[in-house]
């Protein structure tokens, strides 16, 4: 289950009215100690000095209103009265990055404006933003960015006007060197061959997808602003319908809602059209239906038509849910392999993901050998 969902039952739990006295406060507080437990636990910084975390958290806007100047560690330790190892140490906790690196980051960013808005040689540009030089301007632009300054420019000029799930009309870059992404399905990407800068990896842990996610920067839950900032992304996709978060997000880059709840075969021609990946998309979408027709001709006479099947998951050992179109259930059925019971069709019918199970449906499972 994922994390996010996770913290959206909890939340949902401690708001429920609950007239069942004491016992209903006492479920409400232990939902809010859990609530409390996962944020803590993956976003619960190194260093805990809150007085020199803010000294730090300066600097940052020091590097921001002053990135065009010379600028060395040890004259952003001075200011802190740190040394420089120790605020290094600290920047880096606070942002992912080392302190030059990021500075690097800020003045590419700043360098993209000036590309875009006008036709500056590069030499200018360099110099505006605090490199010592083209060469070197070029040099690390390419290495943060995987081009180089002018075809970033031509690229983003060129980009595609596209509609996302939520509405918005985006500009987005043809073909995307950096994405970040936040929400479920991470494996949609992937499956394509592209490997986000940033993610929410920590949803994988103790998962199958722990290993696959490997070496992708963890941008935290909830969202840690700054640091996907610090990551310089392209575009970003956001798998939630969330408004206010997505303001935010689009004042990093440019962002596109993504729903992952539609099925497999509606959603993902979307993301390739998106990101470029239109071939991939097509090429992977027919092995699997290629592999789905071969599981079906396998299965063949072993499934009698009467016959059904239901998907149960726990959530975290605690509530027992049926699987509506997501994950093995959406396979079985999309496969015509079962039909859902008739209990549990209308979670099909309607595309739910999950649906919560009432006693009665527990009762019910017993008779296939489950138990609630």
């Amino acid at each position: 289950m994922y994390l996010y969902e996770r913290c959206n039952r909890l939340i949902n739990e401690i708001l429920v009215d609950d007239k069942a006295g004491d016992l209903g406060w006492f479920r409400r507080h232990l939902s809010f100690q859990e609530l409390m437990g996962l944020l803590l636990e993956h976003n619960w910084p190194s260093i805990r000095d809150t007085g020199d975390m803010g000294a730090v958290e300066r600097t940052i806007r020091y590097l921001e209103d002053h990135y065009s100047n010379p600028i060395t560690v040890k004259q952003l330790a001075e200011q802190v009265k740190l040394t420089a190892s120790r605020y290094s140490a600290m920047f880096k906790a606070l942002t992912g990055k080392k302190p030059l690196d990021y500075l690097n980051q800020l003045r590419i960013n700043r360098s993209k404006e000036r590309l875009l808005s006008a036709n500056m040689p590069l030499r200018e540009i360099a110099s505006k933003v605090g490199f010592v030089d083209e060469y070197y301007y070029n040099r690390r632009f390419r290495q943060i960015t995987g081009t180089t300054p002018r075809q970033y420019a031509q690229s983003v000029l060129q980009g595609r006007n596209v509609q996302d799930w939520t509405g918005h009309r985006v500009q987005v870059p043809i073909q995307p060197q950096r994405i970040l992404y936040y929400g479920e399905a991470l494996g949609d990407l992937l499956a394509l061959g592209v490997r986000p800068i940033g993610a929410n990896v920590n949803t994988m842990r103790d998962t199958w997808m722990e290993e696959a996610a490997k070496d992708i920067e963890d941008i935290g839950i909830p969202f840690n602003l700054q640091k996907a900032a610090s990551l310089e992304p392209d575009l970003i996709i956001f798998s939630s319908p969330d408004e206010q978060q997505y303001e935010q997000l689009a004042k990093i880059a440019p962002t596109i809602t993504y729903d992952t709840f539609a099925p497999l075969e509606q959603r993902l021609p979307r993301l390739g059209e998106w990101i470029g990946k239109q071939t991939e998309t097509n090429q992977w979408l027919n092995e699997y239906i290629n592999r789905l027709t071969e599981m079906r001709q396998q299965l063949q006479g072993m499934v009698q038509s009467h016959e059904t099947a239901t998907v149960l998951i726990y959530h975290r050992g605690r509530r027992l849910f049926v699987m509506g179109t997501g994950g093995l259930a959406g396979l079985l059925y999309q496969a015509s392999l079962f039909g859902p019971r008739l209990l549990f069709a209308k979670c099909w019918t309607k595309g739910s993901r999950t649906a919560k199970l009432w006693n009665r449906i527990c009762r019910c499972t017993q008779e296939t050998g489950y138990s609630c």
